[in-house]
């Protein structure tokens, strides 16, 4: 399951969000290299993990196995307040129906690629899933420039921003992508999905199945 935690519900769900903050730390730092964001806590923590923010956990025998972030446009966010240079071919686009979309990982240190797809379409089918629901309308992103061709392949309209750039050893280029009904379903025909596995605690009876779930199942 895919569980969306949005602020008002951070509190409640406190162990899984710890648990992700971990993950998150685990796999920027330990696994991809990212050490100008390492803690001594073994936390990763930014400046866009702020009241705002709405985190999806990937959450498999009650430990955090995949993650993302939203963060509303019109507040602080990686694309248009960290790297608002590397949109120069573009205004970044910003809007109540806007999100930043940002550190996505899958627990590519421990699961098999063919796993870590599974991982993937759990996450990106429960985001669109939850634009959908809260009529998001399309997202802005500083991301991996090899996610361009895959929102191709999705028939998913996305505008370039800006021209990649290289850091370190990836590329990276700032985007604006849908995330309108008709792109949820091609992001569920794409995984041969006919729904996405989010639980949505804002939806009647899915707090209790994410407790459940959480918790491991029954004891």
């Amino acid at each position: 399951m895919t569980l969306v935690i949005e602020p008002e519900y951070r509190e409640l769900f406190h162990d899984v969000v710890e648990d992700m903050y971990r993950f998150r730390h685990r796999i920027f730092v330990g696994l991809l290299g990212w050490s100008d964001i390492a803690r001594e806590d073994g936390r990763d923590i930014d400046p866009y993990d702020h009241e705002h923010a709405v985190y999806f956990a990937t959450v498999e025998n009650g430990e955090v196995v995949a993650c993302s972030r939203l963060v509303p446009s019109l507040t602080p966010n990686i694309c248009a307040t960290q790297f608002p240079e590397y949109a120069n071919l573009r205004d970044i686009p910003r809007g109540p129906h806007i999100y930043d979309y940002s550190r996505f990982a899958v627990a590519a240190d421990r699961y098999s690629p063919a796993e870590c797809n599974r991982l993937k379409a759990m996450q990106v089918s429960s985001v669109f899933d939850y634009c959908v629901r809260r009529s998001i309308t399309s997202c802005i992103s500083f991301t991996l420039a090899h996610t361009l061709p895959q929102y191709v392949e999705m028939g998913i309209r996305a505008t370039p921003l800006g021209l990649p750039v290289t850091m370190g050893d990836s590329t990276y280029v700032s985007v604006h992508f849908e995330t309108t009904p008709e792109a949820y379903a091609k992001v569920l025909k794409l995984f041969g999905m006919k729904r996405s596995p989010l639980i949505d605690p804002a939806e009647a009876g899915d707090r209790e199945r994410a407790n459940f779930a959480i918790a491991g199942g029954p004891r």
